[in-house]
């Protein structure tokens, strides 16, 4: 008997989180506000730095109802049916403000649709972006490993001519972002065993 090739109904979609209130304060000294690029890569808090904020402490959960209620409120109760068993929000990375959402690919363009209406989650005012549409927690995991570096290295070029401080990057700075990327490479993993 020959074995029928099923094809994959999920579609992984990698969003980027910026906060509205870091976006403006890096930009305020823009003149036009509506061209907006994406926040340069920083670099994150150390795991063991106490200072985190409340901010920082959204939850899977968080951005799920998030998204949900923007779908509800656009397409009603079809909207709210479908998402319930379609949708999954499997990772939001705190750190790299990454999220890997799964869902079915029949609902795509509705969540891509919620994704760039949503404007606040827990009452924090966010601005989200799809950074890609993927095929597979593997492509979504490699998409986001080269989201982080392009961002990384457009910094840096960005930043080389500020001040002296930024002219040349240390070998210890630079050994953090590597170890930042290594790091975001072991909790993308995890989401990627949980599916096979």
């Amino acid at each position: 008997k020959h074995k029928t090739m099923v094809r994959h109904k999920h579609r992984w979609i990698l969003v980027k989180l910026e906060y509205r209130h870091d976006l403006s304060s890096s930009s305020s000294s823009n003149k036009n506000p509506i061209q907006r690029k994406p926040e340069h890569f920083k670099l994150p808090p150390q795991e063991d730095d106490e200072t985190t904020t409340t901010t920082e402490l959204l939850t899977t959960r968080d951005i799920y109802n998030a998204i949900k209620s923007v779908v509800t409120s656009s397409f009603g109760l079809w909207g709210d049916a479908t998402i319930n068993r379609l949708l999954q929000v499997r990772l939001y990375d705190i750190r790299s403000k990454l999220i890997m959402i799964r869902a079915n690919r029949s609902i795509v363009p509705h969540i891509r649709s919620a994704v760039t209406l949503l404007t606040t989650i827990e009452s924090k005012a966010v601005i989200l972006t799809t950074v890609s549409l993927n095929g597979s927690p593997r492509t979504a995991k490699l998409a986001a490993l080269r989201y982080m570096k392009q961002s990384f290295f457009s910094s840096k070029s960005c930043h080389d001519d500020d001040d002296d401080s930024n002219k040349n990057m240390t070998k210890h700075e630079r050994h953090l972002y590597e170890r930042e990327l290594r790091k975001l490479k072991e909790r993308l993993e995890q989401v990627r065993t949980v599916d096979g």
